[in-house]
């Protein structure tokens, strides 16, 4: 039986070796952003995994980007267009992917404000199987 760190470490290993990856200004994590980072980031974190013989869970690929400012400075807002350029990258990359004993693919996207920061992120949400056989 697998757990919630399988799913992170794979989906951590398949971003590290993508252009996901080159195309963010910062690194992959799991489970946590480093406090402070200024740099657009990846996090990867999983929310559950079933039991039985085949197992079903959520993982989140969140991708962080700076917010945008006003001309005057005073409204906050996240930089859609950023966060369009790395989601047409990460796409591709996530939208299907099938390995020996497991598969995932993207369940939804959408953008969540970041409450304290100057960064919003992607939230992309993966839908995970694992199968019985396993290496």
């Amino acid at each position: 039986m697998r757990d919630t760190l399988d799913q992170d470490q794979i989906l951590y290993d398949f971003i590290n070796a993508s252009a996901l990856k080159t195309a963010v200004t910062g690194k992959v994590y799991l489970y946590n952003r480093p406090s402070g980072s200024v740099v657009e980031d990846i996090v990867i974190n999983s929310i559950n995994l079933s039991s039985g013989d085949i197992q079903r869970g959520t993982s989140n690929v969140n991708i962080y980007v700076r917010d945008i400012s006003s001309v005057d400075g005073k409204l906050k807002q996240p930089d859609s267009a950023r966060l369009k350029q790395l989601s047409n990258i990460a796409k591709p990359i996530l939208k299907k992917h099938y390995g020996q004993y497991y598969n995932f693919r993207i369940a939804l996207i959408t953008v969540i404000e970041e409450q304290g920061t100057d960064f919003s992120y992607l939230n992309i949400r993966i839908d995970f199987r694992f199968y019985e056989s396993q290496p």
